[in-house]
């Protein structure tokens, strides 16, 4: 089933790093240069965009204050996610994407924190700290990871969605390492969330 689920997500588009950005809270510098995308961002910074997926020769790069910091990226047009190449981040890094989200066997994932999630976080729990995620009607997309995801340590890695599937790696050093399955999930732990 993950195999057929993963084969249609990678068969249908062409991936290149994300298009089509919108700053709707915080700021954000964002440049492309051959296939380096670099995002210079305020921390809890707000971004959606149109389509948001990794070429498998591409690097999405989001440079951030410190380790505390963090950046929502929050896809609105209607692509699964594909995260075939490098996204790194010296800061926590949110992706909210309905429509599905696939790591591939070659994705390569280095952030100071990782949140991937098919559920929604509003903008105010976010820049609050909450972690309250809830599907959008009509949706019920996996999150499948093939890849290698690692943190710095104490770096957090949570993946959320209707289904979630690791068959990929994932290192997380004295953090936490979440893999969330249903229509909502609620962290109690609020602490480590957020937009600081």
């Amino acid at each position: 089933m993950t195999v057929a689920v993963a084969a249609c997500f990678a068969g249908r588009f062409a991936y290149a790093n994300p298009v089509g950005p919108t700053v709707v809270s915080g700021r954000a510098s964002i440049t492309s240069s051959g296939g380096l995308l670099s995002v210079i961002n305020t921390p809890g910074a707000i971004i959606n965009w149109q389509q948001f997926s990794i070429g498998a020769a591409e690097t999405t790069r989001f440079i951030q204050q410190s380790a505390a910091s963090t950046v929502l990226n929050r896809v609105v047009g209607v692509d699964p996610s594909i995260i075939l190449g490098t996204l790194q981040s010296n800061g926590r890094v949110f992706l909210i994407n309905p429509n599905g989200m696939f790591f591939g066997a070659n994705a390569r994932i280095d952030v100071a924190g990782l949140v991937a999630s098919t559920l929604n976080i509003s903008n105010d729990d976010f820049l609050a700290g909450r972690m309250n995620f809830s599907a959008d009607p009509g949706y019920a997309a996996p999150v499948i990871n093939m890849g290698n995801i690692k943190t710095r340590p104490g770096g957090s890695v949570y993946l959320i969605g209707s289904a979630v599937d690791n068959q990929g790696v994932i290192n997380a050093p004295g953090g936490d390492i979440v893999l969330a399955a249903g229509s909502s999930v609620r962290e109690r732990d609020e602490s480590r969330a957020g937009g600081g």
